[in-house]
């Protein structure tokens, strides 16, 4: 290869040496340095290179130490370039980790000093250690009586203790906590102003109607929320409070207003026309239908004729809410029927024909085939033309022999007499006698107190027996020994 140092003479002459150089030998001197380098393949790393491989702990063959040496470093040049190459925490990191008590005070200065900080920098940066309340969190506290007001609120919160114990309240300049961000009194005065809301616009509303607030008090609660004023008035005639749909609907059901108004009531709910008649009829009622069956019984019609009913009894018809198409059968079944016993008494005394029986059982609601055999024979009684005082006196006659019987004062045979002289079958005899003597049995006439005592004196009954008496008629166990003794 061409020595890359030898130059034509013609360049050397009449041409600036400087250029010609420049511009012919060194691209023949770049391919030589390649060259020569890879012949050659030992160039030491830099010296700031080497101290990075010791403080990164990279893993290598090479001795950073005699690296730096190529270069003119010493080990204790060499240790101080190491000690430039090191990374500490920046001040944010260096002051979290003080704050969590992972290094102290002496760490974080050393830290600061590596940045280039010097010692009166460093102490004034110190004092960032002690965080900040954000304004947004000290406008809350004041809000909130957490800590003190200083005059930012124009109500501020109770200081008092009632049955629930208040928040203690944490000893913190409001003021200078704000000023550390940059707010100022009235900056801060007007952040705390603005938090928490006011009465809802729909409870200011209610407020307002029931005469506790005035109206401007009403604006301001929705210029202090989140509604626009221009809604203001609008809103308020939204929450005024009106009859509901149902009670548009009951209206009309009590007859206090007609259908034209009803309509126009749940309208103003937003209800139409065929709604509201369906919650009309499902709000209004019927009559029961026991009620419905002995009206019709009686005469009455579904959704029939009104202008018979008396008036007081249409009015009351009329404000409960029962639908007007059963009137005319709650009108028939105004009247109180005599109970079976008494209809059974006239009619055994012929002071009701049998027609006139059956009819009065059909409309208290008898079966049609009890009514007419019922109505028969009680009518069958007065048959033969007896009269009314005869019924009497046989009916007279068949009490008292039952109270004879079951007060054991009659005998059986003295109930057959009787049973045979009212014409009462033979087989129903039988029947009548025995349940009369059941009846008998269950019925006994207990001893008095006096009669248990006056048993005890005589030995018929002893001490517990005559307790036991004494104490089923209520007496208690002392008063009852004692009675035995007087």
């Amino acid at each position: 290869m061409a020595n890359p140092i030898s130059i034509p003479a013609e360049i050397a002459v009449g041409v600036g040496v400087g250029q010609a150089v420049g511009d012919i030998v060194e691209p023949k001197l770049r391919v030589f340095r390649r060259e020569q380098s890879a012949k050659y393949p030992n160039l030491a790393l830099k010296p700031e290179d080497a101290a990075l491989l010791v403080v990164r702990a990279i893993p290598t063959a090479l001795d950073p130490t005699q690296e730096a040496a190529f270069a003119g470093f010493d080990a204790e040049r060499f240790a101080a370039l190491t000690q430039l190459a090191r990374e500490y925490p920046d001040l944010a990191l260096a002051l979290e980790l003080w704050r969590r008590k992972e290094v102290g005070e002496a760490d974080v200065r050393g830290w600061l000093h590596r940045h280039g900080y010097s010692d009166a920098v460093v102490d004034v940066l110190e004092a960032l250690k002690a965080a900040r309340l954000s304004p947004a969190d000290v406008a809350v506290m004041i809000q909130r009586g957490i800590i003190p007001d200083p005059g930012f609120l124009p109500v501020g919160p109770p200081t008092a203790g009632g049955v629930v114990p208040p928040m203690p309240v944490a000893p913190i300049d409001a003021v200078a906590e704000g000023e550390d961000f940059g707010f100022d009194f009235e900056r801060m005065a007007a952040l705390t102003r603005i938090v928490g809301l006011p009465a809802s616009p729909d409870l200011a509303a209610r407020m307002y109607f029931r005469g506790i607030i005035e109206r401007v008090d009403y604006y301001r609660a929705i210029a202090e929320g989140n509604t626009r004023n221009e809604w203001r008035d609008v809103l308020l005639d939204g929450f005024r409070q009106i009859p509901t749909a149902h009670d548009g609907i009951e209206g009309r059901l009590r007859g206090w207003i007609d259908d034209a108004q009803m309509y126009a009531e749940t309208a103003r709910h937003g209800m139409s026309r065929e709604d509201t008649d369906l919650l009309f009829k499902i709000t209004g009622r019927p009559l029961s239908f026991h009620q419905v069956f002995i009206g019709e019984r009686r005469g009455g019609v579904y959704d029939g004729p009104t202008d018979a009913i008396d008036p007081a009894f249409l009015k009351a018809l009329r404000e409960s809410n029962i639908r007007p198409e059963w009137y005319n059968l709650a009108w028939a079944q105004r009247y109180t029927y005599p109970s079976a016993f008494v209809l059974r008494a006239m009619a055994e005394a012929g002071d009701l024909t049998e027609a006139e029986t059956h009819a009065i059982l059909l409309d208290i609601g008898w079966p049609p085939d009890l009514a007419t055999r019922v109505a028969a024979r009680w009518s069958a009684q007065t048959a033969g033309g007896a009269s009314s005082y005869v019924g009497k006196a046989q009916l007279q006659l068949w009490n008292t022999t039952h109270s004879a019987f079951v007060a054991r004062e009659a005998s059986q045979g003295d109930v057959t007499t009787t049973l045979d002289f009212l014409g009462v079958a033979a087989a129903d005899q039988a029947t009548i006698i025995e349940a009369w003597s059941l009846e008998r049995d269950l019925t006994r006439k207990p001893l008095s107190d006096a009669n248990v005592r006056k048993a005890y004196n005589k030995g018929l009954l002893d001490q517990d027996q005559s307790v036991a008496r004494l104490e089923a008629m209520g007496y208690s166990f002392e008063d009852a020994q004692l009675f035995l003794q007087l």
